[in-house]
């Protein structure tokens, strides 16, 4: 099976239809934010 990208589709009803694969970052995201932040004030 194929899967298709969505580069460059910023659409996210688009991505539900489209058969694209999304991976959601939010974990991602929330993780390095709090480190930078904890980084930051550790200096």
């Amino acid at each position: 099976m194929i899967q298709k990208y969505p580069i460059s589709i910023q659409d996210f009803g688009e991505l539900r239809t489209g058969g694209y694969v999304y991976v959601d970052k939010t974990m991602f995201a929330h993780n390095l934010i709090n480190d930078s932040l904890s980084l930051s004030i550790q200096e």
